[in-house]
């Protein structure tokens, strides 16, 4: 459906394009069509973000570690923020600590203990910390 959508657009850009040069106004095309051309890569960006590519981005605060890829030249975490119900796709640079921990967190989730994390604030390579999960701390039982 996406693909169906980025190729009509492409489709109706290409034909007021030809509408627009056919019709020989300069003025109109030197308008039109430069916006056109910005309107198909920002749509050709948002696709492409919303096909679910990894961000650089670095989540906020705490989240859960759902899984962690190392192919170089980066790192590829799924975590889950706190408060947040969808999971979300990041990579940052592969560097010998990041890979490192990313091994470690990956035996860890193997082996079915849960990971939380944060990333480390105000360095030029993003790195990441994380933690077993203590569940009996974080869900008291019922009642106590």
């Amino acid at each position: 459906m996406i693909y169906a959508l980025a190729a009509s657009m492409t489709l109706l850009s290409v034909m007021v394009i030809v509408f627009f040069i056919s019709t020989r106004s300069t003025l109109v095309s030197y308008f039109i069509v430069p916006f056109l051309l910005f309107n198909i890569g920002f749509s050709w960006h948002t696709l492409d973000v919303l096909l679910g590519q990894a961000t650089e981005q670095l989540p906020q605060g705490q989240f859960e570690v759902l899984s962690v890829v190392s192919q170089k030249p980066f790192l590829y975490i799924v975590v889950r923020e706190d408060g947040e119900s969808e999971p979300k796709f990041h990579k940052i640079p592969d560097t010998k600590e990041n890979r490192k921990k990313g091994a470690e967190a990956k035996e860890l989730l193997k082996k079915g203990i849960k990971l939380q994390g944060k990333f480390k604030p105000g360095e030029l390579t993003p790195g990441f910390e994380f933690y077993k999960w203590n569940h009996q701390t974080e869900m008291p039982k019922a009642g106590s």
